[in-house]
């Protein structure tokens, strides 16, 4: 697992406190960009062009959040090809789709069957729920947001 040990909730508030200023949050950002470009260019690809300005602000702080959470103290590269990327949010997307269910939370609730970093998954959905932006997240937009930032996570974790 390339995440060595589970992240805990108070380590991710820790770190989640250190981004409350624009500055840090680009740091951590092109942090993550020098250190895991494949993984980069799937976070930052052309799909993202759906998204409002806001939304677009919105999945860059989820982004640094993950990172900085998870980078230096507790990640090891897992190497990871473009392929085995594309898989992996393939499989995400599937799995979204084929929930059935009336609200976006419920449908959330498949994806922490089995996950082994569930605190970490909670950082993307209730980032979703705060009001970090003036305009309310489009459907897609926030479809698009959980799934990328979940495929994120599972990049981070993969062996």
């Amino acid at each position: 697992m390339a995440i060595k040990k589970y992240i805990t909730q108070d380590f991710i508030e820790g770190r989640l406190a250190q981004l409350e200023d624009e500055v840090k949050v680009q740091e951590w950002v092109g942090d993550f960009l020098a250190h895991e470009p494949i993984i980069a260019s799937f976070i930052f690809s052309d799909d993202v062009s759906i998204l409002t300005e806001e939304e677009k602000e919105l999945y860059t702080y989820i982004v640094a959040s993950i990172w900085a959470t998870i980078a230096r103290d507790h990640y090891e590269s897992a190497n990871l090809t473009a392929e085995q990327v594309s898989d992996i949010e393939d499989k995400n997307w599937n799995l979204f789709l084929e929930q059935k269910k009336d609200s976006f939370r419920k449908k959330l609730d498949a994806f922490y069957k089995d996950f082994p970093q569930e605190d970490l998954l909670s950082i993307i959905e209730d980032l979703l729920e705060v009001d970090l932006i003036d305009e309310p997240l489009s459907p897609e937009g926030r479809d698009l947001i959980f799934i990328k930032g979940k495929t994120f996570l599972d990049l981070l974790i993969a062996e």
